[in-house]
Parts: C-alpha cells; structure tokens; sequence
C-alpha cells in the first residue's frame, strides 16, 4: 500500500476554518503583529496550509535583506564598496530585490528542501521554500533595519571605514540572537 504524501487531518489548501483564522479580511492588517507574538503559531498555519500571507512582500523583504548582503560581503573580503553612497546601496537593494527575492526562494529554498528530505521530512517542495523564506523573516528583517541605522548613524562616512565598534558589536549581538529565534 502506498502511503499519501499530504498531511493528515488537514483540509485543502486554503479551505476550513485554520484559513479564515489565518487570512480572514479581519486578520491581514494583524499578520505582523502576529508574526511578533505567535511566531511559531504563525509558521504552523503557513505551513499547514501551504499558504503565504503577503507573500510577495516576503519575497521583496528576502531580496532586500539578500543584495544588502551582496554588498557587504564584496567588502568583507577586501574589496572596494561596489557603490560608494547609501543612495546608491538602497536604489540597487529596492530594485535588484524582485529578482533576487524570487532567485533566493527557489535556489534557497530548494537546498533547504534538499535538507528537508535527508531529515525524512515531508517531500513537498512548496512547503518546504516556504518555511525558508518565513523562518528566515527575522534575519531579513534585521539585516534591513541594521542597514537603516547605519545609514542614518553613519552617513556616507560608513564606507570609508570609520565606524563605531561598539554599536557594531551590539548589531552583531543582536543579529545572533535574531539568527536563534529563527531556528
């Protein structure tokens, strides 16, 4: 006998009474309180029903935080800062983000599915990309409101190099503490 791949005792996608409670008219203004107050709860449902609210927004959080990233690294590794102003790193983060958002879903996401089944997980792909993207939502988030700081602390003078230690640290503190709320 062959046994089913889909989760027991749930009712099709979108369907039943987890799904109003979840993406109910009167719930989607409350989705990131939520997200603060019952992040594990909020994770379930998505997961459950193998639906994102605001998923595209996700995406755009997830390219955001990912070519912010890019930038940073380049640098990291003793390269030069590929643009020079904050201008230049919000402009080429908020538009680059529609691609590399849906890139990091599906290659990211992908490996984490790969991850998945090697735990004897669930061999859905979607679901799968979906507890990547939602469960990496507190680093995103980080990176972004970091990157924020920086440019309101800083200024342009952040990308010669002189920079406060002490506020790098506690980013740096904070980000590993997000980084365990995720996990």
């Amino acid at each position: 006998m062959v046994e089913s791949t889909s989760l027991p005792d749930m009712p099709p996608a979108g369907q039943g009474p987890q799904s109003e409670a979840l993406l109910g008219s009167q719930q989607r203004s409350c989705v990131l309180s939520r997200i603060v107050r019952d992040y594990q709860g909020f994770l379930d449902d998505c997961i459950r029903l193998e639906q994102a609210p605001y998923f595209y927004v996700a995406l755009w959080i997830a390219g955001v935080a990912g070519m912010i990233d890019r930038i940073e690294l380049r640098t990291l590794f003793g390269g030069d800062y590929l643009i020079s102003n904050w201008l230049g790193v919000w402009a080429a983060a908020l538009l680059l983000a529609v691609v590399a958002g849906p890139m990091a879903y599906y290659v990211l996401g992908g490996f984490f599915h790969i991850r998945v089944l090697m735990c004897g997980g669930y061999r859905r792909f979607k679901v799968s990309r979906l507890i990547w993207l939602y469960s990496s939502w507190p680093i995103f988030l980080w990176t972004i409101l970091v990157t924020v700081l920086d440019t309101v602390v800083y200024g342009d003078v952040y990308f010669t190099g002189q920079t406060n230690d002490a506020l790098d640290t506690v980013t740096g503190v904070v980000f590993m503490l997000c980084l365990g709320y995720s996990i």
